[in-house]
């Protein structure tokens, strides 16, 4: 067990240093468009589309790096409702069936890559669409995998009752 924690504090941070990189370089490139489409009436034509997939980039691995820390939205209204000697075991349980959703989501979301690949499609600078839609099967892989270690660890914030 100690050693899926040290690869999942390992992904976190090259998620984390993956997000800080890709919000920089939106951040530039929207900033030259900007610039571009207001004083020179141009733009870049590959920006827009490259500033989509950088956002999808940084939602799917900001949704990872939240499962990690267990900061994800979550509907607790059972918590108020059960004796507090079953919460960690619905917690279990929610956390597992969080990770089953995640694991049928990492499939389809691996077909669906894999069916872009076998198209050919190209988005920008000859660079196959496939490789911008990557991060949507391993994010929700990582997050699969993330409930699945959550559910086994204690979790100081699942399902407390209001102190």
């Amino acid at each position: 067990m100690h050693r899926l924690k040290k690869i999942d504090d390992w992904l976190g941070r090259m998620e984390a240093r993956l997000i800080v990189v890709l919000l920089s370089g939106l951040i530039v490139l929207s900033f030259t468009q900007i610039v571009m489409r207001n004083f020179f009436h141009s733009g870049l034509n590959w920006g827009d589309v490259l500033m989509r997939h950088g956002a999808l980039w940084i939602g799917l691995l900001g949704a990872s790096l939240a499962t990690k820390e267990a900061r994800h939205l979550s509907i607790e209204f059972a918590s108020h409702l059960i004796p507090q000697h079953w919460a960690r075991s619905l917690a279990t349980f929610i956390k597992i069936f969080a990770s089953t959703v995640c694991a049928v989501l990492t499939y389809y979301a691996y077909d669906f890559v894999n069916y872009e690949q076998e198209g050919g499609a190209i988005l920008i600078f000859e660079i196959p669409t496939w490789l911008f839609q990557i991060v949507i099967p391993y994010s929700f892989a990582v997050i699969c995998f993330r409930f699945l270690l959550n559910a086994t660890l204690p979790a100081p914030s699942a399902l407390k009752k209001d102190s």
